[in-house]
């Protein structure tokens, strides 16, 4: 799901010289060298895998995130917590924007693994650049990356199974971070709903 802005990643930023900065009516306010480049992103990249890392699974910690006006959100869950995130340098915060795209498209076609998007995508993008120091090119680099992506789908694809109600059960739970009341609640539904069927809901306003 994420191969294509991974690839973004590695061909936009390895391969690019020169970097400019193009603020009010077009005026260029900086040039950076390529070695800058990737230096910010992958602080940047290392920032947000951060805040969402810990969250992994349903032993994960929580973040609290601030609001403005309101009572501070608990979350754990990785796409909630990286779309707040935001980073006042220009290079960082593209960086960001990059692995936003990529989360964000993992949690609309998939609906979780959020968090080991971002997780991927700063180990990627950590080892690409060893890489590169070690005298491996930027086009090396890319098609290694293509033919692990393929490999990896191929083999998921063998693997994969028929999602039976025991194991709607199973997913349900280790996303309610093991609590079995919810994880019985949304496997009913899921189960009453069957496999085209929608499941939505609501922020309640009473405990139950």
């Amino acid at each position: 799901t994420n191969a294509f802005l991974i690839r973004i990643i590695f061909t936009f930023v390895i391969q690019i010289n020169l970097i400019k900065y193009f603020m009010d009516n077009s005026i260029i306010r900086e040039v950076i060298s390529d070695e800058y480049m990737r230096n910010r992103f992958l602080s940047a990249l290392e920032k947000a895998e951060k805040v969402v890392g810990d969250t992994v699974g349903f032993r994960g910690g929580f973040n609290v995130i601030e609001k403005f006006g309101g009572m501070p959100d608990l979350t754990k869950d990785g796409w909630s917590c990286l779309k707040e995130l935001y980073f006042d340098d220009p290079v960082e915060a593209l960086a960001l924007e990059i692995v936003k795209e990529a989360t964000k498209k993992t949690f609309e076609n998939v609906g979780d693994n959020t968090s080991s998007t971002t997780i991927l995508v700063y180990s990627f993008f950590k080892n690409s650049l060893l890489a590169l120091k070690n005298g491996k090119s930027s086009i090396d680099i890319q098609r290694e990356l293509e033919e692990s992506v393929n490999k990896i789908v191929n083999y998921i694809d063998e693997i994969s199974i028929p999602v039976t109600d025991k194991l709607l059960y199973d997913v349900a739970r280790t996303s309610a971070n093991d609590d079995h009341n919810i994880a019985k609640i949304v496997s009913e539904a899921f189960e009453k709903a069957g496999e085209f069927g929608i499941v939505s809901h609501k922020r309640s306003m009473t405990d139950e």
